[in-house]
């Protein structure tokens, strides 16, 4: 896959012709996605693998071995956005189990949580090519009653929640503000209708999905990345958000190794170009933690157990006992912007 650019600011329907389309499964492709996913929903006892909500990510957290059970009987699982990568990185290389293999592999091999990714199977996913997976259309609406969720709901999840007719590669560079530019995601519809034709208007029938009304080409604006300086290729790097999240992302096999003993260091990157670190010589022990400062369980906290730090004053900050005293130690390495570029 070939990555977006560090920086973008032009209109859409240019940044899409040129960064997003090469990256896209071929249109025959997705349309016999589309009739899997079709046939699969209507087979008997089915896994609905929908997009996490509050007081779920214990079983997230835990790859859903056993699937939940709502009360129509019917079983789901809930994940973050991994389902998006695995269905497009075997998508985009026409690598889709065939057949009944198809229903197998969604039943026994979807992944729900980014870190049961398997490269080895997946190949390059668009998060390892700087890709972030957003949703044209909302997967969640604030209701969290899910097991009072019949099949006609679960479908609507699901198909929101893994449909490529709802995945649009966005940079990872400030993709929490692109990602809610209305006018950007209604001309996406446009342009996938216009490459997808009848399997994107299906695909909204089962999503119960409205288009959009669209007016002009809109612009799409970026600005690079903050990146840790002599970051090595096991650093964890800790991004500040636009809506003041600092997110862990990408911590797997690369910064841990395969038995995820590794040492191996982390940086936090703020907004305005702030970094802290990075720290070497860190553990996962160091990291993880299910209790927070106070005690408390931390797997059931409202973060979803990704947002390890905040920043207070301009000062950083841990939620968890480990991760203040990580905190403590950043501090000491803080690096302003210009610092950054002669370091």
């Amino acid at each position: 896959m070939n990555p977006p650019p560090p920086r973008y600011d032009g209109p859409f329907d240019v940044f899409f012709a040129q960064f997003i389309e090469p990256n896209l499964p071929a249109p025959e492709v997705v349309r016999e996605l589309h009739a899997d996913l079709r046939r699969y929903v209507e087979e008997r006892d089915p896994i609905f693998f929908l997009r996490q909500i509050p007081g779920v990510e214990r079983w997230r957290r835990m790859g859903n071995p056993i699937p939940l059970q709502a009360a129509s009987g019917e079983r789901v699982a809930f994940t973050d956005n991994s389902p998006q990568w695995a269905l497009h990185a075997l998508a985009y290389r026409n690598a889709l189990p065939q057949g009944s293999g198809f229903s197998d592999w969604l039943r026994q091999r979807m992944p729900c949580h980014m870190f049961d990714i398997r490269r080895d199977e997946l190949g390059e996913t668009l998060n390892d090519s700087g890709w972030h997976a957003a949703h044209i259309f909302e997967v969640k609406n604030g209701d969290t009653t899910w097991r009072t969720w019949g099949r006609d709901e679960l479908v609507r999840r699901f198909i929101r929640n893994v449909h490529p007719c709802n995945l649009l590669l966005l940079s990872k560079s400030d993709w929490q503000r692109v990602g809610r530019q209305a006018d950007l995601l209604a001309f996406a519809v446009n342009l996938y209708r216009e490459r997808y034709g009848s399997v994107l208007e299906e695909a909204r029938a089962l999503m119960s999905a409205v288009a959009p009304e669209s007016g002009g080409v809109p612009t799409i604006r970026y600005e690079a990345a903050a990146t840790a300086p002599n970051a090595a290729p096991n650093t964890l790097v800790l991004s500040e958000t636009a809506t003041g999240r600092i997110h862990i992302r990408e911590f797997g096999v690369r910064v841990t190794g395969l038995d995820g003993q590794d040492r191996f260091s982390v940086a936090v990157e703020l907004l305005n170009g702030t970094v802290f670190g990075p720290l070497n010589d860190v553990s996962a022990r160091d990291l993880f933690s299910r209790l927070d400062v106070n005690g408390e369980d931390f797997r059931n906290n409202k973060y979803h157990s990704t947002d390890y730090f905040f920043v207070e004053g301009e000062s950083l900050r841990g939620r968890t006992r480990c991760a203040h005293h990580l905190a403590e130690r950043l501090n000491a390495l803080r690096r302003g912007t210009a610092a950054c570029a002669a370091w």
